[in-house]
Parts: structure tokens; sequence; C-alpha cells
């Protein structure tokens, strides 16, 4: 454990939320974190779990209920580790030194059958964001 969180504090990373959704999903009684997850819409869903058939996200938008997406979830073993990512947004002076600040960071979801590839997702993420914040500069 002691490497994974040096690893967070190279990379300038943390958890916001982490959920296994093997024990979340047994009954349709939501965490709020879940809750918080599915409000965020398809885009980030999908960004998630891959394409949601339509029948599946008709009925959601037109019960207004995620029944059908839950069910979906569970008949498809979408049991792992659900998890958002935050990162500082870097700033990069003319002379080679960063700046940040936890007062403006990004955040994404990320899913991930173990947690080791969540994290893995979530880091892969964080290295393309210092990416196109160097490109920037």
């Amino acid at each position: 454990m002691k490497a994974l969180s040096q690893k967070f504090y190279d990379e300038t990373a943390r958890i916001e939320e982490l959920v296994l959704l093997a024990g979340v999903l047994g009954d349709y009684y939501l965490p709020p974190v879940v809750e918080d997850f599915l409000e965020e819409g398809w885009p980030v869903i999908e960004g998630c779990f891959g394409d949601i058939p339509s029948h599946v996200k008709a009925d959601v938008d037109e019960l207004e209920e995620t029944d059908a997406l839950l069910e979906w979830l569970l008949d498809n073993n979408k049991l792992g580790f659900l998890l958002r990512m935050a990162t500082p947004i870097m700033r990069h002076a003319d002379h080679g030194a960063t700046y940040y600040s936890w007062g403006s960071y990004s955040t994404k979801w990320f899913y991930g059958e173990t947690l080791e590839a969540a994290l893995d997702k979530g880091f892969a993420w964080v290295a393309k964001r210092r990416e196109l914040e160097k490109s920037a500069a």
C-alpha cells in the first residue's frame, strides 16, 4: 500500500469516490455516490461501461428510473470498482516550475473489474492531462 500511496503523491492525484458495485447493486436502493454518478448522464456512464443498449437507455429516460440500467449492469457482470479520480490543474511558469492548488482540479469517473484496472485507467487519464498541460504552456 505504501507504493500505491507514493504513486498518488508522485502523480498528484487522489480518489474522490470509490464504490464496489457488487456491494451496492444487490437491491435497488443506491447510495448517494452511485446516484450522483448516474446523474452525470449517458456520456459519462458509457465512458465507464461502454455502449449501453438503446432499449435500456430508453427505459431509463422514459421512466426516469434506473432499474433497467441496474439490471443491465447485473446481467453483464459490471460488478467491479467505480471510482472518481481527481487531479489539480497544473500551471507551468516560463522558468520550468510547475504550480498547482487543490482549489482548482478536474475529476473523471472510471470503471474496472478490479481496483487495479480502475486505478490504471485513472492514472492514465492523469498522465494525459499532464501532457496536455505541458503542451499548452
